[in-house]
């Protein structure tokens, strides 16, 4: 289905969510991914890991196939094929770029089955209003930290360990009027 849809589709506990390939997002959505994509590629350039758009699907180990904005991949990728479908099955990183109807399904059904990926090390909430990115980690014994860490404003950076490199929020953010996007919101 997923193969000969124009229409992307995620399979989250049982049920399958469309993705309209056409609707469109916000501006600053799409500004933040290309921040986002364009900011790692220059930091991950030449080294172990890899970098993929939110073209890319990712099963988690609950069997959960969805499309993260962001997935990053440190060594080879690990791929499992299913109907002509590629889907990484290794990502270190992944980031979800949150908007108003997204933000429950990201901190929830989401997030506990990302916690399954044994691979996973990273997992960043951004969000579109206001220049805030929340990380959550596994520690060195494989648990999931008890609470994320939450950078706000411009001036600060995000460090992930996980693939060697650090993420100035002012380089996610740029170009991203927040004013317009608040107003937006309300809508």
């Amino acid at each position: 289905m997923e193969s000969a849809s124009d229409d992307r589709h995620e399979f989250i506990d049982g049920e399958v969510y469309v993705f309209r390939m056409m609707s469109g997002g916000k501006l600053s959505h799409a500004r933040i991914i290309t921040n986002l994509l364009i900011s790692l590629g220059r930091k991950l350039d030449g080294g172990k890991c890899s970098l993929f758009s939110s073209d890319m699907m990712v099963k988690t180990a609950s069997g959960m196939f969805v499309y993260p904005d962001v997935s990053v991949v440190c060594g080879d990728p690990v791929i499992e094929q299913r109907r002509g479908m590629e889907m990484i099955t290794n990502p270190t990183l992944l980031v979800e770029v949150m908007s108003k109807t997204s933000e429950s399904m990201d901190r929830g059904k989401k997030w506990r089955a990302y916690q399954t990926i044994p691979t996973l090390r990273d997992y960043l909430l951004i969000r579109q209003t206001t220049p805030v990115i929340e990380r959550f980690t596994r520690e060195s014994n494989g648990e999931w930290s008890k609470a994320s860490t939450v950078i706000y404003g411009l001036d600060q950076m995000v460090e992930l360990p996980s693939i060697e490199c650090v993420l100035a929020l002012s380089d996610v953010y740029e170009k991203v009027s927040f004013e317009q996007d608040a107003e937006q919101e309300g809508d």
